[in-house]
């Protein structure tokens, strides 16, 4: 199913691209048209030092990147073609993708459909290209660097395979014996380039196209192969939809390739799988939970049958883990970085399915232990993974800018926004700030934007609370440096700073989830940002310093004070009118992130939530 203001949904194999265009050598005149719904962007012209190739960057810059050219990579495209294959097959895949169950598809399936499916093909190369271009060394041009940012498609080469790609699929024609698989994968590599682009909604329209196509499988002779290579990624994939308020189609319980009830794994991998599959669905449950408990009556049967599903998917999750410790006690270092993810998301689906349904947030504060369990699997998640460079300076670069999977930065962001432990969720935004997860990107999610956004979120519900002063300090040691101003005072401490924000007059009752349709919030951000630029234009005329006006923007600023021993135990100074209920974030642009907040209203027996926009600069 999905939501009202989704775009309509279509079979990818009769989504007719539109016409691609290359770009004149003015900026921004014309578009670049990718192909489906608004996967349009805008292709500016290419800077000084970048190819027409889709290889941007200096001719020594290409060099570090380039592997040698395929010896069987033949195909008519020449020698471009083949060294974006060889590129792909040598960098993009053990780099942008995860080990374990889904490596084979990517690192042994796409290479051999590329020889035969010319949609596989083109995608391909075109995941090549851009990978490449977010490969830029950090001390590449900054001019090209801004030019490749999230949603600006600069690289001409990878615009016209995934043009290609779109066209191939609309001609290819099913078999009887693989009726699927072509599509399912083309999509798969859909998804990917759109991640790579930033663009959320095209993203969520190809993820609900592959699902679909699973959820109307019939039996054919590659069934197997798609329930044991595809559908734990479609699975996981769910992460990327229900954390951004889509609702995929459901993968039927036939396909799902290890049943989470099961009470033993034969390994991590069919753990690891297990659990996304039981999260998968944990998260439609949440979504529907949380908007009943506000729309339905305390005597509603339907919240009876929440409550029953509730206690069945908990005691799934326990079994889960029980299973898993018992496997995880003969794993080696080899697995480590995935045992620890696994218990990261564990804990998060256990948080977020136990409180799914209770409207207040003072519900989030029995959970603190899993939240900092969070914290302490993500440093040893990041910790495991730099392992492979033995250099320590080196680690950073061991992370790359760009995975595929949705990994560490949610749950930390989960952690600063939903914890109100002081000191967990500040070390869940510093550690979203560490070197090796500040530049990355796990497919729609920025940790840099998330982290400030993260810090803005405990600025505003600690200033909400109103900061009562504690004769002594218990957090000597604590690293305030990065929470502080310039002049050595705790941020965030100031009542003006509350009115940074713009008031949002959309009207969303109470008895209602907290949210706005996505279209409409949308509309709203382009209406906000409008006028956000025009005062930053008047300021610039004017000679004022942007933090002399309010604009609506704000520094993400946090606050960390001396902390009371009633701030260290529940409900950490926080009463329910001072925490934010739901955090919605639009329109992320190079420069920062539009986010719709809502709290309860100040004043007493008013109907709606209380609406606020603001702009959170990196």
């Amino acid at each position: 199913m999905s939501t009202p203001d989704d775009p309509q949904i279509k079979d990818p194999a009769s989504t007719p691209p539109a016409s691609l265009q290359v770009p004149s050598g003015r900026k921004g005149t014309k578009k670049v048209r990718t192909g489906c719904r608004k996967c349009d962007g805008y292709l500016p012209s290419s800077k000084p030092g970048s190819s027409n190739d889709g290889s941007p960057g200096s001719d020594d810059s290409i060099s570090r990147l380039s592997p040698a050219v395929s010896a069987f990579a033949d195909w008519a495209g020449g020698s471009r073609e083949q060294r974006a294959f060889d590129f792909y097959r040598n960098f993009s895949a053990p780099s942008i993708f995860s080990d374990g169950v889904a490596s084979t598809l990517w690192k042994k399936l796409v290479p051999h459909f590329c020889h035969a499916e010319p949609a596989i093909r083109h995608a391909v190369l075109a995941i090549s290209s851009l990978h490449e271009t977010l490969a830029l060394p950090s001390n590449s041009d900054p001019i090209t660097e801004e030019a490749n940012s999230p949603r600006m498609l600069t690289n001409t080469f990878a615009a016209e395979q995934y043009g290609k790609a779109l066209k191939c699929l609309q001609e290819w024609k099913p078999t009887a014996s693989s009726p699927a698989t072509v599509p399912l994968l083309a999509c798969l590599l859909f998804i990917c380039i759109e991640f790579m682009l930033g663009d959320e909604g095209a993203s969520q329209v190809h993820i609900n196209q592959g699902r679909t196509i699973l959820s109307q499988l019939e039996p054919s002779a590659d069934v197997d192969m798609i329930k044991k290579h595809f559908v734990p990624i479609y699975s996981r994939l769910g992460l990327a939809s229900f954390l951004f308020g889509s609702f995929p189609a459901a993968i039927p319980a036939t396909l799902q390739s290890s049943p989470a009830t099961s009470l033993y794994f034969a390994s991590v991998d069919e753990a690891e799988v297990s659990l996304y599959e039981l999260i998968d669905d944990g998260l439609r449950f949440t979504a529907q939970a949380k908007r009943a408990v506000y729309s339905c009556q305390p005597d509603d049967p339907t919240l009876l049958d929440l409550a029953h599903e509730q206690d069945d998917f908990l005691a799934r999750l326990s079994r889960w883990h029980i299973a898993f410790v018992v496997v995880s006690a003969t794993g080696t270092d080899d697995n480590l970085s995935k045992r620890k993810l696994c218990m990261v998301y564990y804990h998060a689906a256990r948080i977020a399915i136990s409180t799914a349904m209770d409207p207040k947030e003072i519900a989030f504060d029995t959970h603190t232990t899993a939240f900092a369990s969070i914290v302490s699997s993500s440093a040893e998640f990041v910790q495991a993974t730099c392992k492979t460079v033995r250099d320590p300076s080196e680690a950073a670069k061991s992370m790359p800018k760009f995975v595929f999977d949705t990994e560490v930065i949610p749950p930390l962001y989960y952690v600063s926004i939903k914890c109100r432990h002081p000191m967990l969720r500040r070390a869940a935004v510093n550690l979203l700030k560490q070197d090796a997860v500040t530049n990355r990107r796990e497919n729609l999610w920025d940790a840099q934007i998330l982290a400030e956004i993260g810090k803005r979120c405990i600025n505003i519900e600690e200033q909400a609370a109103r900061y009562r002063e504690e004769a002594f300090d218990i957090t000597a040691g604590w690293d305030t440096a990065s929470w502080e101003g310039s002049d050595g005072v705790p941020t965030g401490l100031f009542p003006a700073e509350m009115e940074s924000g713009m008031e949002c007059d959309y009207p969303v009752p109470r008895f209602q989830y907290p949210q706005i349709p996505k279209a409409t919030n949308s509309q709203q951000n382009e209406e906000y940002e409008r006028a956000r630029s025009l005062v930053n234009d008047l300021m610039l005329d004017s000679h004022l310093t942007p933090g002399s006006a309010s604009t609506g923007s704000t520094p993400s600023s946090g606050s960390i004070g001396n902390f009371g021993a009633y701030q260290l135990e529940p409900p950490f100074g926080l009463p329910e009118h001072a925490r934010i209920k739901n955090a919605l974030i639009d329109n992320e642009q190079r420069r920062g992130s539009w986010v719709t907040i809502f709290m309860d209203p100040e004043e007493a027996g008013a109907a709606n939530w209380k609406i606020t926009k603001e702009f959170i600069s990196r």
